[in-house]
Formats: structure tokens, C-alpha cells, sequence
């Protein structure tokens, strides 16, 4: 019997399903066993081509020799295999238990790969760390929006901390938008002080719908915690309406940029109906503006609080212009400027649900 296996088309399934050996199943057709597995829950014989569907094929051809010490081979013959592994058997019942050995190989190979990557959602709760960042970070910006409205007082005073706030929310969009591409495009984890950003948006690619998943303050806490260094200071100077209201919803848009970011890789159904009416309205990043930059070459649209900026960042190739000015001076490649890597490719779904549409709203 022979067993052949696609190794790149199979880690691709099982990062995103759930497979054992009892997923296996084998019938005689002119001789031989095909096993099949299936990330639609389907198993049926038959040895068709695989395809980007994401189905796998296990086929053993019978042939007339005494059994081996199959299993055992198998353990070892697929260490390092990229392509495609042959392997003598003799019955089906051993075709099963070498596709099972293959199953557990390909698990381990495929979840130390995803964790090398730092796409691997461990810590997907909040704690009580997480928690208490969050709250600190929202009782130093409600201190200081306080503080600017103790400053007010005059209309022209109340008239300015609204003029300053619709500048801070506009501003942020516009910060948010350089950050992300500067984090998307350069660095790795092993980057100073930004690493962990960078392996986080940058993990972020290979599975987009892990941030929903998220609790709200372990999305949060990461920007909570320099907000409320940021805004100590402020605290402690005179007041200023205009100044402290500024920064205050500057850094609230900032910080909360990512529920803004989870909102747009969630569902119609899945938010509250005001935040789909502030996303139809342009006041927040929309899931189909966002998922345009979820797709190769990962470009564009990389702002995530209102999104207002993106036409117009992409329409005068801003970031383009800055990419080629940055290798110009230090000879820097960004990543939108090769080939997208496999680490880079989106191998899990834009929605938390495997799909890539939302049919409530026929968007992404």
C-alpha cells in the first residue's frame, strides 16, 4: 500500500479544524483504500484531487507483502517532509493508523509553527491586571476631560473644547493609521519596545478573527496602560479646556481604536445597532473598509477609528511615497513590498463564524 499526503494543503485544515484518527474512514475500490478527510465534517472514499477547499487525501493502494513495522516508520518519515511522503503498507487497518500517526505529526508541527509566528491566541481573557490598566486608563482620561471642563467658563471656552475634541478624533484616525503601517511594514517581535505590537498586528494577519474573541479589557489594556502615564502629567498642570479636552479624546479614540477594530471584524448581528449606525455613517472604520486591508498586499486601509483618512492616505500614496523614501536613506525594504510570505497569508477566516461574508450586510 502506498500513503501520500500534501503537507502544506493538510497544516492549512487542521490549524483551523479539529481532526483525529476516528476522522478516518476506508472502502475498496479495484484494490485499493482511500481515506479521506474533510474540514466540511464530510467523509467519503474516493481519491480526488485536493484542492484550496481544504481537503485532504489519504490514498493506500494494496499490495501483496507481509506487514511491516509500519507505525513506527511513519512516526519518523514525516519529520521535515514539505511536500509530498511515501511509505510501503500492507492493509487498510495500517493505511488508518499510519494517516492517524500523520493526524498527531501534523498538530504538533502545525501548533509549534502558529506559535513561533505569535498567532497563537493563548491568553484570550482579561485578568485582573488587564482590568485594573483598563480602569486606570478611563479614570485618568475622565480626570482630565473633568479637569478641562472645570477650566471652561465662558461659551467661547465650551466652543473650543468641541472644536479641540472633533480635531483629537480626526487626528487619532490619521495617528492610528500611520502606527499600523509602520508596525505592519518593519520589525518583528524581536523588535525594541514595539515588538510585542508588531508580532501582535502582525499575528494578526494570520488569523483576523481572534480579536473578537478577546475579552474587552485584555483587547484594551495595551493602550490603556501608556494613556494613563501619558495623561499623569496633564493631571498635575494647570488647567487648560482646550488643551486637556484634546488630549483626552485623542487618547480615548486611541485607546478604544481597537473595539473599533474588533467591531469591524464582527458580524452585523454580532454588535449593537448603534455601532453598525456609527459605521455606516463614517464615524467608525466599517468591516468592508477594513477588510480591504485584509487582503494581499496589505496596503491600504490601514487606519481603524473612523477610517476618514484611508481614501485619502492610499488615493496620494502617502505611505507608498514614505516606503520609498525610507529605503531610500536606510535601505529598507517594508513587507508590502515583497511577495506575501506563508506566514502572511490568511489561513483563518475574516469572520469568527469560517466565513469571509457577512450575509446580514453583504459586506467583506
Amino acid at each position: 500500500m502506498e500513503f501520500m499526503a500534501h503537507r502544506q494543503l493538510f497544516t492549512n485544515a487542521i490549524t483551523s479544524s479539529s481532526f483525529s484518527a476516528s476522522s478516518l474512514t476506508h472502502c475498496g475500490n479495484n484494490g485499493s483504500t482511500s481515506l479521506l478527510f474533510s474540514t466540511h465534517g464530510k467523509l467519503r472514499c474516493g481519491t480526488p484531487t485536493p484542492s484550496i477547499s481544504q481537503v485532504f487525501v489519504v490514498r493506500g493502494v494494496l499490495s501483496e507483502r507481509p506487514t511491516v513495522a509500519e507505525f513506527d516508520a511513519a512516526e519518523s518519515i514525516h519529520h521535515g517532509v514539505d511536500s509530498v511522503g511515501t511509505l510501503p503498507v500492507s492493509s487498510p487497518s495500517t493505511a488508518e493508523r499510519l494517516a492517524g500517526a500523520y493526524v498527531r505529526s501534523l498538530q504538533l508541527n502545525a501548533k509549534q509553527a502558529v506559535d513561533d509566528m505569535g498567532v497563537t491566541d493563548t491568553d484570550l481573557e482579561s485578568t485582573w491586571e488587564h482590568r485594573a490598566w483598563l480602569a486606570t486608563g478611563n479614570l485618568a482620561m475622565i480626570g482630565l476631560m473633568a479637569k478641562a471642563v472645570e477650566a471652561s467658563t465662558t461659551i467661547a471656552d465650551w466652543g473650543g473644547m468641541g472644536a479641540v475634541s472633533v480635531a483629537a478624533y480626526v487626528i487619532a484616525d490619521l495617528a492610528s493609521g500611520i502606527y499600523h503601517w509602520g508596525i505592519d511594514n518593519y520589525g518583528d517581535a524581536s523588535t525594541p519596545v514595539f515588538g510585542s505590537q508588531i508580532d501582535a498586528f502582525q499575528g494578526h494577519h494570520k488569523r483576523p478573527w481572534t480579536i473578537t474573541k478577546r475579552q474587552f479589557s485584555n483587547n484594551i489594556h495595551a493602550l490603556a496602560r501608556p494613556a494613563a502615564f501619558t495623561i499623569a502629567p496633564f493631571l498635575l498642570l494647570p488647567g487648560n479646556a482646550a488643551l486637556d479636552s484634546f488630549v483626552a479624546v485623542f487618547l480615548a479614540c486611541v485607546v478604544y481604536s481597537q473595539q473599533f477594530h474588533a467591531w469591524a471584524h464582527s458580524k452585523k448581528k454580532d454588535v449593537p445597532e448603534i455601532v453598525t449606525k456609527l459605521q455606516n455613517a463614517g464615524l467608525l472604520v466599517s468591516r468592508k473598509m477594513h477588510g480591504a486591508h485584509h487582503r494581499p498586499p496589505y496596503n491600504a486601509n490601514y487606519c481603524i477609528v473612523s477610517g476618514l483618512w484611508n481614501p485619502l492616505l492610499d488615493g496620494n500614496r502617502v505611505f507608498s511615497r514614505l516606503e520609498k523614501m525610507i529605503f531610500s536613506v536606510w535601505s529598507v525594504r517594508p513587507r508590502s513590498w515583497t511577495e506575501t510570505s506563508r506566514e502572511w497569508l490568511q489561513d483563518g477566516s475574516y469572520f469568527s463564524d469560517g466565513t469571509d461574508v457577512d450575509e446580514s450586510s453583504a459586506e467583506r
